[in-house]
Parts: structure tokens; sequence; C-alpha cells
């Protein structure tokens, strides 16, 4: 669901880069609209910079001429369906006492238009673009890291936004794959390895659920409180990342284990590490992620996993 979580805009805009789109729209695969700075959308919209894409879409800052402000512009490929801005003006139309604080933390849906092209019909929407991403925040930090009090505030934001989907009755997965399970089953997440919940892998036909995204939800409050993310997200691939869950949380289910095909390779016949093979402990990337470097400012208590569980 764009802009859920993490939402991405640069603050300066680099020309070399916008010039280059002009090449890299000829790279784009059959289904996405051709577009390129200078290019008014839906007659108001005209095209600033990009921001980012997608399987299904491509986004845009653009200048709202009628509103004489800065937006971001959503494009979906032609076989693209328009339930995602469906589900974030369910979520955003909060009703009732009490909940409109929550709905600062949903991007509203301010337009909804199509374009029609080469490729056919593209779904369009429009929100409020942010700022910077949170990575691209800490980036700028010479030491990697949020102040703990900000780091608190956006972790707090985090969880009070996938609350507040959960609430409307939508599992959020990843960016624009937000779904209903009363609705709707899906068994496939999209989600980045280093945070996807390990249900995904070991029980494929099972559907997805809330419980996946609290499993997601904790990674990320952990890179927001961390100097670096639970996992290693550096070429990790599927092994990887269940070898180091088992290394931080211990053993797998019994059945999930079964299933493991090439687990022999990192672990002996007893589920331990085989000898030579660095292991590191819930404990030890709590210590060198969070409270080695946060050592100056104080450090926080230890964290609970509770919400990193296998079953």
């Amino acid at each position: 669901m764009a802009g859920l979580l993490v939402r991405s805009l640069k603050r300066r805009f680099n020309t070399c880069q916008i010039l280059s789109l002009r090449q890299t729209n000829a790279l784009f695969r059959p289904g996405f609209h051709p577009i390129q700075p200078g290019d008014r959308l839906d007659g108001r919209y005209r095209v600033v910079h990009k921001l980012g894409y997608g399987t299904h879409s491509t986004i845009w800052l653009a200048r709202d001429d009628r509103q004489v402000k800065y937006v971001a512009v959503k494009v979906g490929t032609a076989d693209s369906d328009e339930k995602e801005a469906d589900i974030l003006s369910r979520i955003a139309d909060l009703t009732g006492e009490g909940e409109g604080r929550e709905n600062a933390l949903v991007p509203p849906v301010l337009d909804r238009f199509s374009v029609s092209g080469p490729n056919g019909r593209h779904p369009c929407f429009v929100t409020t673009p942010a700022r910077c991403s949170l990575a691209d925040a800490k980036g700028v930090s010479a030491s990697g890291l949020f102040q703990i009090d900000v780091a608190r505030s956006l972790a707090g934001q985090v969880a009070t936004a996938v609350a507040n989907t959960h609430d409307k009755g939508y599992v959020h997965g990843d960016f624009g794959m937000a779904f209903c399970p009363g609705q709707e089953s899906r068994f496939e997440s999209y989600t980045p390895l280093e945070i996807r919940p390990p249900e995904a892998r070991f029980e494929p036909l099972k559907p997805l659920s809330f419980a996946s995204d609290i499993w997601s939800l904790a990674c990320t409050i952990w890179a927001i409180l961390g100097q670096r993310p639970f996992l290693d997200t550096f070429l990790i691939s599927q092994d990887d990342a269940t070898s180091d869950q088992v290394d931080a949380l211990g053993p797998l289910p019994p059945e999930w284990w079964e299933k493991w095909e090439t687990r022999s390779r990192r672990f002996a016949g007893n589920g331990k590490p085989k000898e030579g093979r660095l292991a590191w402990s819930w404990d030890q990337r709590f210590e060198d992620s969070i409270q080695e470097p946060r050592r100056d400012e104080g450090t926080l208590p230890p964290l609970k996993y509770d919400c990193l569980v296998f079953k």
C-alpha cells in the first residue's frame, strides 16, 4: 500500500537523472505508460521527477497547476486494477470518536483518473508526497541511527498505522498488495526476504493473515531502532533468511524443519550450527545493532521478541 510504512520523495532533484528518463522510458516493459518530465496528466498534473516504480506502476512527482502544490501521482500498468486506491480510500475514511489522529498516518487519495496510451488505459491516483524514506534519513546520519526519541516516535507511528489497517479488516502485505482476508485469500508474499514471514515459505498453501504483517512490522521496528536490520540484507537468499531466523530465534517447528531440504548445509543433525559457521543469537544481534551504537545516549531495555515467533 503506497506510502503506509515508508514513502519516498527526494528533497533535491538531479537534472541529469531527470534528463536520463528519456532513455529509461525505452527500457520499460510492455504495459507501462510512457511518461517523461514536462508531460501533463489529466490536464493539471505537470510531471517533474520520477520517484520510483514497481511491478505494476510508476510514481511521479508532479505539480498540481490547479491547487499550486506538489503531489505524487501513481500510474498503473495497463493490466492493473484500482484496488489499491480503493483500499487507501476506505482506510483513510475513518469515522468515530478518537480516530482522527490515526488518519494522518495513511496518505489520503486526493484525486483519481485514468490516462490512455499505446499500451492501453492506465488507472492513476494522486496522494500527498513525503520527504524521504526512513532508510535515506538514517543514511545521512554519521551514526546511522535516529535519536532515541525520534526512533520511538517513528516505531509507534508505524505500529499505529498497521493496527489501523488491521482494524479496517485489511492485511497490509507489501506496497500495493493489501487485501481483506474476509473477502479473498492470498498465498504468496511479496515482501522483501529480510522481513518476509517464515510461514510464507513453509506453509505456501495456507493463506496469509494478519500475523504475517506482525512479523514484518517487528522487523521494521528493529530497523528503525537499530543501526542495522534484524537480518542481513546483502544478497540475501531464502536459505540465508531462514538460517539467520533459526540462529536468532531457535529451532523451527518440526514440520517446517523437515521441509527445509538444504538445512544440512548449515546445521548439524542435532539442529546446532555446523562447526565453523558464525551464528548470531538474538542477544548478539541486539547488542551489535542497537545497544552498542547507542552507548553514548543510554541503552534501551532488552527487547522482547514476542512478535518474532515461528508459530
